[in-house]
């Protein structure tokens, strides 16, 4: 994943350093680059800020979260990534914690399905959870 992220941050500069090797054009090559880069770097500094966070959030709720189960209430399509998947809609419960409803997207399987129920891990505090063994 990071690197398909740093190839959106060089996309712009790789335009650009090809538009001067090449004799006809190059000017246009050159703005080419420039803007390529004005608009994918920031995209792509997102993108690796947003992926960072995501995981520094998961590996929080890995370190202090509390066992809990997980029953799926609810399954409906979903897209994930570029492939078709489904949303589970869940029903959070352990001890030390407050029932919620969390959703959660993933590629189908067979085994998920209303009223079967997964291995969780909850974070005490603020209800971020994880599916452990999927």
């Amino acid at each position: 994943m990071y690197l398909a992220l740093l190839f959106m941050v060089l996309a712009g500069p790789g335009v650009a350093v090809f538009g001067t090797v090449v004799q006809d054009g190059w000017r246009v090559m050159a703005w080419a680059g420039l803007g390529v880069t004005l608009f994918m770097t920031p995209l792509g500094v997102f993108f690796m800020r947003s992926l960072a966070r995501s995981r520094k959030a998961e590996r929080r709720v890995r370190e202090v979260g509390v066992p809990a189960t997980a029953e799926i209430v609810a399954v409906t399509t979903a897209s994930v990534g570029e492939d078709t998947g489904v949303e589970l809609t869940l029903r959070v419960t352990g001890a030390g914690v407050r029932p919620f409803t969390g959703k959660v997207s993933c590629l189908p399987d067979d085994d998920l399905r209303v009223g079967t129920t997964l291995d969780a891990l909850v974070h005490p505090t603020d209800n971020a959870f994880t599916i452990v063994g999927r």
